[in-house]
């Protein structure tokens, strides 16, 4: 969308967002890491929390190395990564063709390539690192998210199941073709993440949130 709106549109936008739209979605774009990335709606919104996955990325990878975003959403971490090791292999994937369809306009903008994958199930090759902001939210917590955020995104691209790593199991028995995942987790799910995973590594994080690396 333009950022010169007509009185119509502007219009059109306001009634939107007061509907509960997120504001990314109403302006079909999302600002990530410095970057503008194309989104819309029934994408997942980028977190500003999860731009600290893409620098401990940074700071694992080498400048050549193969990377995969796996459940990409409209390929903000790809983006990220890409801009910041131009000489990487950066690739993306989802099973969502409202979110491939973003993720192919900002790989063709930012330099990845994308992919229709259902997790790890049928990417090319091996990678040096998937990385990825799983949904990890248990539904015993549906209640405290944002209400408008969930209804706007889906309650896939948040939530994990039971205990929030249904994901996790989904991505763990292709994970030995790979060189390791990199994703964000709750504090508390870290010790049965650690059980399912067996070599498990916190590199950063808070009371909240631990940046963890799986090999």
């Amino acid at each position: 969308m333009s950022s010169a709106f007509s009185h119509a549109e502007l219009e059109r936008a306001l009634l939107r967002r007061e509907a509960g739209e997120p504001l990314a979605h109403v302006l079909g774009r999302v600002e990530f890491c410095e970057l503008s990335l194309e989104i819309g709606p029934g994408v997942f919104v980028p977190r500003p929390r999860t731009e600290a996955l893409v620098e401990a990325a940074i700071a694992w990878l080498k400048p050549d190395s193969r990377v995969l975003d796996v459940a990409c959403g409209c390929g903000a971490l790809a983006a990220a990564i890409k801009r910041a090791l131009p000489g990487a292999e950066v690739h993306a994937s989802d099973i969502d063709e409202s979110a491939l369809e973003f993720a192919r306009r900002n790989g063709a903008r930012y330099g990845f390539a994308v992919h229709r994958s259902d997790w790890l199930r049928s990417v090319p090759g091996r990678f040096d690192l998937v990385i990825a902001y799983l949904p990890h939210v248990p539904h015993a917590e549906e209640d405290s998210l944002d209400q408008d955020y969930l209804k706007a995104e889906g309650p896939s691209t948040v939530l994990g199941g039971a205990d929030g790593l249904d994901p996790l199991r989904s991505i763990l028995p292709h994970l030995s073709q790979h060189g390791g995942l990199m994703t964000l987790l709750e504090v508390g799910q870290i010790e049965t993440a650690r059980q399912l995973a067996g070599r498990l590594q916190v590199l950063a994080g808070d009371e909240h949130d631990q940046i963890v690396l799986i090999q």
